[in-house]
């Protein structure tokens, strides 16, 4: 026979878990937040740690790209968040925290140019606690450094704009491996190596390699990195030719390459066309650079041009020739 107290256990079972259920619901929602939080390599800041990309080709048409989030306090000497050079010999990139404003500040030199260095800082309070997006773009003579939504840019003159000779080293994020201390001869820039390290977590790296399509670059080792599944690696929702990127909540799909690339803005197409450059870089009010292929026809006539300005011992932009737009764009302007 079933007693009476029997026969109320489930209903009250049923109010125990409607109860409960409400509180249980938060703790469900927060774990999920967690996980998803953690989409990114998480850097310690110890003495030797440190991620290790694949190399980065720095043509004249490359860029890389990543989000970093950190609350470090910075030094005076600022934390090294990226280091790339060209094996070791002259050419390198950097990007570093600065205790200055706590800005992003990007170092670059190509050593076979007249004008060879770069130093451009930009952003502010950076180390926030909030995600940030860093984008370094180059366009021969120029190199872009965009944080989140400001940009700017600096330029180095010469005759060679290429980064590295094919033997670049490996990309370093968050500092440098502590071997190098012994082997100082073997960085083109030594110093990077006794930078402060990143503390914090970095992800969605991204090559732009010498074509119009970019790629995201996967760690190929460190040491006393947490590496979480990135959303992007574990399920790509985007199609061919699309750039998939992680956020906290979903996956978004960058197709702004598909575009470049049908249009026919490639590397190739760039040898057959002119350039123009910001007129904060120059005297003048606006300057156009030529392209590769027709440098030597350009030399004749800029030569022709500024006969007058070279026995004054005034290069690139003259007083005579300053609001001349030096714009070619093909060939036949020039016939």
């Amino acid at each position: 026979m079933i007693s009476v107290g029997d026969r109320r256990r489930p209903v009250m079972c049923r109010m125990c878990w409607s109860s409960i259920l409400p509180l249980l619901l938060p703790l469900v929602l927060f774990t999920l937040i967690i996980d998803v939080h953690v989409d990114a390599l998480s850097l310690p800041g110890t003495q030797s740690a440190h991620a290790r990309f694949p190399p980065w080709a720095g043509c004249m048409n490359a860029s890389f790209a990543f989000d970093f989030r950190t609350t470090q306090s910075i030094p005076e000497n600022g934390v090294l968040l990226w280091y790339a050079d060209d094996g070791g010999r002259t050419d390198f990139f950097v990007v570093m925290l600065t205790a200055q404003r706590g800005a992003v500040r990007l170092v670059l030199r190509l050593a076979d140019e007249v004008d060879g260095n770069v130093d451009i800082s930009l952003g502010q309070g950076v180390n926030d606690g909030r995600w940030h997006r860093v984008e370094v773009r180059r366009k021969r003579a120029e190199t872009f450094l965009v944080v989140d939504d400001d940009e700017e840019s600096g330029v180095v003159f010469g005759h060679s704009f290429h980064f590295g000779r094919g033997n670049n080293s490996d990309v370093f994020v968050g500092g440098i491996p502590p071997e190098f201390v012994h082997q100082l001869s073997s960085l083109a820039m030594p110093s990077a190596v006794f930078a402060a390290r990143f503390q914090g977590s970095v992800r969605n790296v991204v090559y732009g390699n010498c074509t119009c399509e970019r790629r995201r670059a996967r760690e190929i080792g460190g040491v006393g990195v947490r590496a979480a599944d990135d959303a992007c690696e574990l399920r790509n929702p985007c199609r061919d030719g699309c750039l998939c990127i992680s956020s906290d909540v979903d996956t978004s799909c960058d197709c702004s390459d598909l575009v470049a690339c049908v249009t026919g803005q490639s590397f190739f197409l760039e040898l057959l066309y002119s350039y123009s450059l910001s007129s904060k870089h120059f005297s003048s009010s606006y300057w156009c650079l030529p392209s590769p292929v027709f440098y030597a026809m350009y030399a004749v006539l800029l030569c022709v041009v500024c006969k007058q300005a070279c026995d004054d011992n005034v290069t690139l932009v003259t007083k005579k020739i300053r609001n001349f737009r030096f714009c070619y764009t093909n060939l036949l302007l020039l016939l």
